[in-house]
């Protein structure tokens, strides 16, 4: 599929720059052929230093020598002097010892230092970092990438990245763009820049890939309903979705819900309805996930539970579950409940197939499931409620008092998600 630079979209509806591609360590050529202890690196990054200093005394004769020593530091690992050599390639360091404030760099010259900054910033500098957000956010127009940045040159210890920081964060929350003379960035609302810096690392192609697999998948996949769409609008689908800001953790789980809010067959007209009203908000076809978010009850943990069951009680307690959702939504329904359990008996239609014999001849399996806390809770609710169900017989009552007993008994281990 061909992505249009910039497909998602906010609450601004303003496109939203691709972030730039890591850049690949310059050429072992550019460096000398010389291996130095840590501490004569140091030491020939501050003779560098220092001649700097030296500048108005001995004028432009002395940049090769300098140049030269940052070299020998940089070879041998030293991160700082790999980001002053990005300084020399896109000439910031000659035009600022000769006070050319006019200065601007050429596209090359800026492709060649970025690949000095990204290698100090992947070596540990918070300089070298800072300068890769500089580049972004002046040269790009990249947002997003400039926050990943300047937060990770903070990290590092690099507190002038901090100011960068702020000051871009403060010009995004009042729509004030970029500095004056730079390239112009969207004016994305913050929050979605805080998204994609917290779940994607500020990569939007990374964004991209995840939300793409896991609206595919919920809408019925490549052979399915989806497979039905154009590129085009397949493109707008994803980038409504994005407004709902989900996380990784929980993707599937938000897209699901945001395919039952649509409904089965109605993928083209949603698309029709978004080209239509691109205000439209993603929180119509998703509405539970997004007041969860809202009430900060989004989940960073999953329960993995290992049951021990026949197959037919396990597939006996599959259909129980639909039968409690089954028919249109009553007035005395609870979305949240009707949402959890579709999203349980998907989960269980996937482990299904994932299950470990334990006694052939009692056709006893173990089913490794994977529920949120609250699902789990929910499943006792259920169980204790169908226990205690006075219109029902013994067997059904037994057969509840028996799911509930294996739930109870299985091995439970709180782990981060993953769709292993």
């Amino acid at each position: 599929m061909d992505v249009p630079i910039g497909f998602f979209i906010r609450a601004s509806a303003m496109p939203f720059p691709a972030p730039v591609p890591e850049q690949p360590p310059p050429a072992a050529q550019e460096l000398p052929d010389v291996e130095l202890d840590p501490e004569a690196a140091a030491d020939a990054y501050d003779k560098a230093l220092q001649l700097e200093w030296d500048w108005p005394e001995r004028g432009p004769a002395v940049l090769p020598e300098i140049e030269n020593l940052l070299k020998l530091a940089a070879s041998a690992g030293h991160a700082n002097a790999m980001a002053k050599l990005g300084l020399f390639e896109e000439g910031r360091t000659r035009a600022s010892l000769a006070c050319e404030d006019s200065f601007r760099a050429s596209p090359a010259q800026i492709t060649a230092a970025e690949r000095w900054y990204w290698l100090s910033a992947h070596n540990g500098s918070g300089f070298g970092a800072m300068h890769m957000g500089r580049i972004a956010e002046e040269e790009h127009g990249n947002a997003a990438e400039a926050l990943y940045w300047y937060e990770k040159g903070v990290k590092l210890g690099f507190g002038r990245a901090q100011e960068r920081y702020d000051g871009l964060h403060m010009r995004l929350s009042h729509g004030l763009g970029a500095l004056a003379g730079r390239k112009p960035m969207s004016n994305s609302h913050p929050a979605f820049l805080e998204w994609l810096r917290e779940e994607f690392e500020g990569r939007e192609a990374m964004a991209f890939a995840f939300l793409l697999g896991d609206l595919a998948d919920a809408c019925g996949g490549a052979y399915g309903e989806w497979g039905t769409l154009s590129d085009k609008e397949q493109v707008t689908l994803v980038m409504h979705f994005s407004g709902l800001l989900p996380t990784k953790f929980m993707l599937r789980e938000a897209a699901f819900e945001y395919h039952e809010g649509i409904g089965d067959g109605n993928l083209r007209r949603a698309v029709e309805r978004i080209a239509a009203n691109p205000g439209l908000p993603a929180a119509e076809f998703a509405p539970v996930w997004w007041q969860r978010r809202l009430e900060g009850r989004v989940c960073r943990e999953k329960v993995r539970c290992r049951v021990e069951l026949t197959i037919d009680d396990y597939d006996q307690w599959y259909v129980l579950l639909a039968e409690l959702y089954k028919g249109p939504p009553r007035s005395d329904d609870n979305p949240e409940t009707r949402i959890d359990l579709k999203l349980i008996r998907l989960m269980m239609a996937r482990q299904r197939s994932h299950a470990f014999p334990l006694d052939r001849e009692k056709d006893l399996w173990e089913f490794t499931l994977l529920f949120t806390p609250g699902e789990l809770e929910l499943l006792h609710k259920i169980h204790k409620i169908c226990i205690e169900l006075p219109d029902k017989g013994d067997g059904f009552r037994q057969f509840w008092s028996g799911i509930d007993a294996a739930l109870r008994a299985a091995e439970a281990t709180s782990t981060p998600y993953s769709d292993d």
